[in-house]
């Protein structure tokens, strides 16, 4: 992450390199998803430890609405893939803030 006057910006590192010095930052919310095709062909992200599919369960062939609740905090500088954060070491409270998948775009949004 990377803070420019009031406007934070993603890496667009891959996941496996993210605690390299980022080669490009983003503001835009798809920084943070990355949409995958499966392969039986149905649109899905990967959430933490979950699989979560675009379509809608009840008609395949529609696409749902999608939150997603990302809260963003800062901590004391650490070393990258050596130590773990805690609440411990934030220096900062928590911002919430939702990314949003709209189906008739298909395009995904900040909101509260």
């Amino acid at each position: 992450m990377k803070i420019s006057g009031s406007t934070l910006s993603f890496s667009l590192n891959p996941k496996a390199h993210q605690s390299q010095t980022a080669t490009a930052y983003s503001s835009a919310p798809s920084a943070l998803v990355t949409v995958h095709t499966r392969r039986d062909g149905t649109p899905s992200i990967g959430w933490g430890r979950s699989t979560i599919s675009l379509l809608d369960p009840k008609n395949a062939r529609k696409h749902r609405m999608i939150r997603l609740r990302v809260a963003v905090g800062f901590a004391k500088k650490m070393l990258p893939g050596r130590s773990l954060i805690t609440t411990a070491n934030l220096a900062s409270s928590l911002a919430e803030f939702s990314i949003i998948y709209n189906p008739n775009t298909k395009q995904w949004t900040f909101g509260k």
